[in-house]
């Protein structure tokens, strides 16, 4: 890898296309590279490229049955930064991702699904709502289980005695 540039867009002159700094939306990551086909002999070298929404992928053929190509990248993690009004007028903001759901009010907000055809630049996305007034009765029946189980251990158990005569 000669070259990294994780936002960038290409550039077509007359006799080449290579890929410089672009800070927008629908920017690629891209890479410089110089490859060698061992059982062509056959070198390459050019710009490799996942694409995005708005830019197509760039792939550099090193014989007419190899090509190097980039994967299409997926994320580590998505976030989506949230302001919430609720109708009593209470406010809350934060950022809601994947397993930290912001809780508001007994509810629960998951991050779910973002768009995934724009990647990195999707403004849109999807949350799931969640409120369980039964829970504080659930945990309550679960420490009762295991008092119970417990109790079984420590408490000594009585057996009946018969009367011999």
């Amino acid at each position: 890898m000669d070259e990294h540039l994780p936002y960038s867009a290409p550039v077509v002159s007359q006799d080449s296309l290579h890929y410089v700094a672009y800070g927008s939306k629908g920017a690629v990551h891209s890479l410089k590279v110089r490859a060698h086909h061992l059982q062509t002999n056959q070198r390459g070298e050019g710009w490799v490229s996942a694409g995005s929404y708005l830019i197509p992928h760039r792939g550099l053929e090193l014989a007419p049955n190899a090509t190097l190509v980039m994967p299409e990248l997926e994320p580590k993690q998505y976030r989506s930064e949230v302001f919430l009004i609720a109708q009593d007028g209470s406010k809350a903001e934060a950022t809601i991702a994947v397993n930290q759901p912001l809780v508001f009010k007994e509810w629960y907000i998951y991050q779910l699904d973002y768009d995934h055809e724009k990647g990195r630049w999707s403004d849109t996305s999807v949350f799931e709502l969640v409120r369980d007034p039964w829970l504080p009765v659930v945990y309550c029946g679960l420490i009762m289980m295991l008092l119970g189980a417990l109790a079984l251990f420590i408490v000594p158990q009585f057996s009946p005695q018969t009367k011999e005569e």
